[in-house]
């Protein structure tokens, strides 16, 4: 039985002698074919156990025996097998690049006929046809479209690039074939359009900001088909990984990056030849410049952090005057409370007088309390501001340690001393207002 690989190799052959070839998700469309090219191509899906249909240009069904050549051209429809695990099958190299430059493919497993080593991205599996399925784990990355800037409606940078970048280059460097080297080529234009700060809308060039300005012509097919065949290669497959390996990180890495390729980089030469010679080494200026660039956040943040300390210490001790302040209202309220209580019961004296005292007591130590609630509701919703705005640095149960709960302790300890306080006052006021006074001697 025919492979599907030598079907796609004919195919692609009767492409390369001015066949028409247009590769779909469920079909694959040649058009453009004498008789005997429609017969022999019949032939070879018969025997591969693919299913075919042949039509004139007026759209006329014929058998196979049938085809005469003076009805030609022909178009013959190949139908690919169904496959239930969402498995994308392609089977010609043509097909190959024409889909991998479509964004609408998001199928996370590729079966590509005339691939003969699995290609292994961040994203998606190519495999070759009918091999097994492994599993894999997706590598999330950020959308290059948020810092390579583009002023026109149809965008050039790839929206991912988790399809582009192998698992492990350095091994798959030694593997060659057809469909390998199709797809290092789309891979290497999308890389590339990743690299800079602004791409123009009109000419598509390339744009870097930096200590100068660098502007380089978007590279050729053919610049590209050569690019790939040396180490410039691997080192944007570096360069790009280390940029998108962090997904907080990237538009820091990005501007980086591309500050120092324009900094390195000479005006006269192509893209690919300034990647080649100056990409490793902008690479590297970049390394150091984040590494300092992250010795300078982590003062700010020591910096943040003792700000933090020092805001959270005067916030408890906030909290803890009010708590103070209750405190002694209380006790002032309970002290009179009992001097009226005693005065009533051994003494005769106006019970409007007594009344009108308890009263101002229990104000007294309602406003104080009052008061410091107040001060710990506002302050709460203060912290919720600018915890989004200053500490988003902070994981969340991170600030919760280190602000939230020693807080919260401070205010516990608060409405304890209102509860308990300002019900023991309320207490002794009933008891004083409603006890009934001594009789006069």
């Amino acid at each position: 039985m025919l492979s599907a690989r030598d079907l796609g190799r004919h195919i692609d052959d009767l492409h390369c002698r001015g066949a028409n070839l247009l590769e779909g998700p469920q079909s694959v469309a040649v058009s453009n074919l004498g008789a005997e090219q429609a017969r022999g191509l019949a032939s070879v899906c018969r025997s591969g156990a693919f299913t075919c249909s042949i039509a004139d240009e007026a759209g006329t069904r014929w058998d196979e025996d049938d085809v005469d050549e003076g009805f030609a051209p022909f178009r013959l429809v190949i139908g690919k097998p169904t496959n239930e695990n969402g498995i994308l099958c392609v089977l010609t190299e043509h097909g190959f690049r024409t889909m991998l430059a479509e964004p609408d493919h998001v199928e996370s497993c590729w079966w590509v006929a005339g691939l003969q080593v699995p290609i292994r991205t961040w994203s998606t599996l190519f495999l070759p046809w009918g091999e097994s399925l492994p599993t894999l784990d997706p590598i999330p990355t950020k959308n290059p479209r948020y810092f390579v800037r583009e002023y026109s409606a149809e965008r050039s940078a790839p929206n991912s690039v988790g399809r582009w970048l192998l698992r492990d280059p350095e091994r798959d460097l030694g593997v060659s074939d057809a469909c390998r080297d199709r797809w290092a080529e789309v891979a290497s234009d999308a890389l590339t359009l990743c690299l800079p700060n602004e791409i123009d809308p009109e000419s598509g060039a390339l744009k870097f900001r930096g200590p100068s300005r660098l502007v380089l012509e978007r590279p050729s097919s053919e610049q590209m088909a050569e690019f790939v065949t040396g180490r410039g290669f691997l080192l944007l497959q570096n360069a790009i990984a280390w940029v998108f390996e962090n997904e907080r990180e990237t538009e820091t890495r990005h501007t980086l990056l591309a500050a120092e390729l324009a900094r390195s980089a000479a005006l006269n030469r192509s893209t690919t030849a300034v990647l080649e010679e100056n990409l490793y080494s902008a690479l590297e200026g970049a390394r150091i410049a984040y590494e300092m660039h992250l010795m300078s956040v982590g003062n700010d943040t020591l910096k943040a952090l003792a700000d933090l300390r020092k805001a959270v210490t005067e916030e408890i001790g906030k909290t803890t005057e009010a708590t103070r302040q209750t405190s002694a209202a209380v006790a002032s309220a309970l002290a009179v409370g009992l001097g009226l209580l005693a005065a009533k019961t051994t003494a005769t004296v106006s019970p409007g007088l007594v009344m009108a005292l308890m009263c101002v007591a229990v104000v007294y130590v309602l406003m104080v309390a009052v008061s410091g609630g107040l001060h710990v509701f506002f302050q709460r919703k203060a912290r919720r501001s600018w915890q989004e705005r200053l500490y988003r640095f902070l994981p969340k149960i991170e600030y919760k340690q280190l602000v939230t709960d020693p807080i919260t302790s401070s205010e516990w300890v608060f409405y304890l001393i209102c509860a308990l306080g300002g019900g023991s006052v309320l207490v002794l006021a009933f008891i004083v207002i409603f006890q009934t006074p001594m009789p006069s001697p």
